[in-house]
C-alpha cells in the first residue's frame, strides 16, 4: 500500500531535480563540448606555434600561456595564484595530476623538464614538444650533465623551467620527498630557484576531502583517458598555486639540502591551503 502524504509534513522521500538518465546525458554533453572546444583550439594553435618556434621565439613562449588559460576557462578550472614568478628561474613544484601542467602554464610562460617517454605519447607528446619540454632519461647517468647545462642555459636566457621534484605524482593530500638528483641543473649554476606549491581545493563548489583529492589526483596506476573524462565531466574545479621567493641558492648549500628546503616550503604551503 502506498503511504499517504500527511498535510503540513515534508515528503520523506527525497526527489531528484532531474532524472538520473538526464544527468548522465548532461555530463556526456559537457565532456563532449569541452573536448571539442579544446581540440579545435589545439588544431588551430599547433601550426601557429610551430611557425613561432622557427620565426618568433617570443611568440612561441606566449602562445602556450594563452592556450592554457583558454583550456582552463573551458574546463571550468579556477586558479587562486599567490606570489609572483617572472624572469629566468628554475621552478620546483609538487605534482598531483596531468592538469598541473595546464595550471602552471597558465600562470606564466614556461617550459618543463619531463621524462623522455612522454615524447612518444599521442597528443600530449606533441603538445610537450611544441612547448619546448626538455626530455630527460632519468635512468641514464651519461648525459645528465648535458641536461643540467641545458636547464641552466634556458634559465640564464630568462626562461622559467619547471620540474616536478617528487619524480612522480601524489594523491594530493601530502607532498612526497623531493629527489635531489633532479636538481642537478641548480647545482653550481648560479641560477634563481623558486618553489611552487599546487593544491586542489574544491570541485563543483564543494570543498575536497581526502577522498575527493584522490579522485582529482592522477597518480599510482590510474589510467589517463578515464581520468581525463572524469575531470572534463566536472562543472568546476578550484586550485591554488603559490610561488615562493626566487633566489640563487647559497654555494655552500648541497643539492640534498636544497631539495629538503624546497620540499619543506612546498609541504607547508600545501598543508596550509588544505586547512583553509
Amino acid at each position: 500500500m502506498k503511504a499517504r502524504r500527511v498535510p503540513g509534513k515534508a515528503d520523506p522521500t527525497p526527489r531528484r531535480l532531474f532524472p538520473p538518465r538526464l544527468d548522465v546525458w548532461r555530463r556526456k554533453a559537457r565532456v563532449a563540448r569541452k573536448i571539442t572546444l579544446i581540440a579545435a583550439a589545439a588544431a588551430l594553435g599547433a601550426p601557429l606555434q610551430l611557425a613561432f618556434l622557427r620565426l618568433w621565439p617570443g611568440g612561441a613562449r606566449a602562445l602556450p600561456l594563452l592556450f592554457h588559460r583558454y583550456a582552463l576557462a573551458v574546463m571550468g578550472v579556477r586558479r587562486d595564484v599567490r606570489g609572483d614568478s617572472r624572469g629566468g628561474a628554475l621552478l620546483v613544484s609538487n605534482h598531483v595530476s596531468w592538469l598541473d601542467i595546464v595550471v602552471l602554464s597558465a600562470c606564466r610562460p614556461m617550459t618543463f623538464v619531463g621524462k623522455s617517454d612522454i615524447a612518444g605519447w599521442p597528443v600530449f607528446g606533441t603538445l610537450a614538444r611544441l612547448q619546448e619540454t626538455l626530455f630527460v632519461v632519468r635512468e641514464r647517468r651519461m648525459g645528465a650533465a648535458d641536461d643540467a647545462n641545458e636547464t641552466a642555459r634556458r634559465v640564464g636566457a630568462g626562461q622559467g623551467v619547471t620540474l616536478f621534484a617528487e619524480g612522480t605524482s601524489s594523491d594530493g593530500s601530502d607532498v612526497l620527498p623531493f629527489r635531489s638528483a633532479l636538481l642537478a641543473g641548480a647545482e653550481g649554476a648560479n641560477v634563481p630557484v623558486q618553489s611552487v606549491a599546487i593544491a586542489y581545493l574544491a570541485r563543483d563548489g564543494e570543498p575536497l576531502d581526502a577522498q575527493g583529492r584522490r579522485d582529482v589526483a592522477w597518480y599510482a596506476d590510474k589510467l589517463l583517458a578515464p581520468h581525463l573524462l572524469e575531470i572534463f565531466a566536472l562543472k568546476s574545479l578550484e586550485v591554488r598555486v603559490e610561488f615562493g621567493r626566487a633566489a640563487v641558492p647559497d654555494p655552500q648549500e648541497t643539492r640534498k639540502a636544497l631539495a629538503r628546503r624546497l620540499e619543506s616550503e612546498v609541504r607547508a604551503r600545501v598543508a596550509a591551503a588544505l586547512r583553509e
